[in-house]
């Protein structure tokens, strides 16, 4: 869903910006280039004898979720999800019948990562495949 709100956003975005399919090419260029970046920099384990706070870990409660909360993490004591998006997608099948456990689930640093690769793949293809080129 993320990816599909950035890959949006920057189709928007350049179109305002420079009104071509090679302006939307380079702002998702950026787009996914500053998310793949964060999202690295959010997988990076943090050193075992760290007491403080990690820069990555810093980072990921500082990205805003869609419902406004700070984390996508699950209550600790139901195992439901904390958001309204993951709310929601517990209602469907097969999560309503067996829903996933919070250590099963994909972390927020992760799907930042994943997005960064999928935008910068569409603006690969832009290029490549569709031959929207200078």
């Amino acid at each position: 869903m993320a990816t599909v709100m950035v890959v949006v956003v920057g189709f928007v975005v350049g179109f305002a910006v420079g009104g071509t399919l090679l302006s939307v090419k380079y702002t998702l260029f950026v787009l996914g280039v500053l998310l793949f970046g964060v999202g690295s920099l959010l997988l990076q384990p943090s050193s075992p004898g760290e007491r403080t706070r990690s820069t990555a870990g810093r980072l990921l409660k500082r990205l805003p979720s869609l419902s406004g909360s700070s984390g996508t993490q699950a209550d600790d004591l139901t195992g439901a999800p904390r958001d309204r998006i993951g709310a929601l997608v517990q209602r469907f099948p097969p999560f309503n019948r067996d829903p996933l456990p919070p250590d099963r689930r994909i972390s927020r640093s992760l799907k930042v990562f994943v997005t960064g690769l999928v935008v910068l793949g569409i603006s690969f293809a832009m290029e490549f495949v569709f031959g929207v080129t200078v």
